[in-house]
């Protein structure tokens, strides 16, 4: 993806978002997005994955995080997605639509930072690595405080301070994300080798500004990046050329 594009293609990420009701697209524009979205099946897809997140008690949250409640159920509510998709046909209601534009509008005003679920999306290993620190409950302690640990400068998101107390075997992520676009200038660490809390965890994010971030903002930033792929994924393709042809003629003169 050249230059010209790519802050087309991010902005146009940024828009995608729920809005209370179902996501309607065009046939292309589906395939589109499921291309974009596909490192995160792939992750959520692995081994038939029955949950995002580990079980974790409400009263285990420290309380000093003010948005403990919101981030403990908006990890509820993935696992239920994910549980549902792995084990049933999903289908959701208004209701439900509703309520998932309200976790992704609630989650967007914790974090605060566009660039940072841009990361998530455009870095198939940055998400990669996340989705496997939040495997081990003992990991979320990284998460739940408002300390700036991760920076960005140059387009270079560094999250060696956040990473290294997570004891996770980090595995490089399939590129499957635009190639000229997504990679991470850490050294590879392959499934048989132990996390070397002394590595240095920096990816390559392209468009992304300068700024320090949060383990609560980094986690609900990706809690609304999975809020977002659930409701993509159960969308209803529509055809807008049909418009033409099913509304009379005498209606579309006027």
């Amino acid at each position: 993806m050249d230059d010209d594009l790519l802050p087309i293609f991010k902005e146009a990420v940024e828009l995608l978002r729920p809005d209370g009701y179902f996501f309607t697209p065009t046939r292309m524009v589906a395939a589109d997005i499921k291309d974009v979205y596909s490192h995160i099946k792939e992750a959520t897809d692995k081994a038939k994955k029955v949950r995002i997140f580990p079980h974790l008690e409400l009263s285990a949250w420290p309380a000093s995080n003010p948005h403990k409640k919101l981030l403990h159920f908006a990890m509820m509510l993935c696992n239920e997605f994910q549980h549902i998709r792995i084990h049933n046909r999903a289908t959701f209601t208004v209701a439900d639509m509703v309520a998932v534009a309200k976790a992704s509008r609630s989650l967007r005003d914790v974090h605060q930072a566009p660039d940072l679920t841009w990361a998530l999306i455009i870095c198939p290993e940055l998400f990669a690595h996340l989705a496997q620190a939040f495997e081990d409950v003992q990991n979320l302690g990284a998460f739940d405080h408002s300390e700036k640990t991760v920076r960005c400068r140059g387009g270079n998101l560094d999250c060696t301070n956040l990473m290294k107390d997570c004891e996770v075997r980090l595995v490089p992520a399939k590129a499957t994300a635009p190639e000229t676009t997504s990679s991470s200038s850490s050294p590879s660490i392959g499934p048989e080798k132990e996390k070397d809390s002394t590595a240095e965890k920096t990816y390559n994010i392209p468009l992304c500004g300068d700024g320090e971030f949060s383990g609560s903002q980094l986690l609900a930033a990706f809690l609304e990046v999975m809020v977002t792929y659930y409701w993509t994924e159960k969308l209803w393709i529509s055809d807008v050329g049909l418009y033409d042809t099913a509304i009379p003629p005498t209606i579309t003169m006027c």
